[in-house]
């Protein structure tokens, strides 16, 4: 009973931390977020799709793209493309 205590008293403690120091998002994140969709949705890095969902974009030859460091939108790509296939892959911007 002590063990189950303990463990209920440590996954209350965690969640409430958690929950307590969520960033929310923002326009990093959001930013990041959009990179990855671009990537395991279109295949380019372009994310013309979602500019205007923030503010961090440069232009380069009338495509926009994140001025943030492409570090962890690439990394995230292997954990967001099977989860985008089992949804079956909804129609792109292109198809609509």
């Amino acid at each position: 009973m002590t063990d189950r205590r303990s463990a209920g008293g440590l996954f209350l403690l965690v969640l409430g931390t958690c929950a307590f120091f969520f960033g929310g998002s923002g326009f990093n994140q959001n930013s990041m977020f959009d990179q990855t969709r671009e990537i395991v949705e279109h295949g380019t890095l372009a994310i013309d799709a979602y500019k205007d969902n923030t503010y961090d974009v440069s232009t380069w030859k009338g495509q926009s793209y994140t001025n943030k460091t492409p570090g962890l939108a690439p990394f995230a790509v292997p954990f967001s493309a099977p989860l985008y296939l089992l949804e079956g892959c909804p129609r792109t911007r292109d198809e609509s």
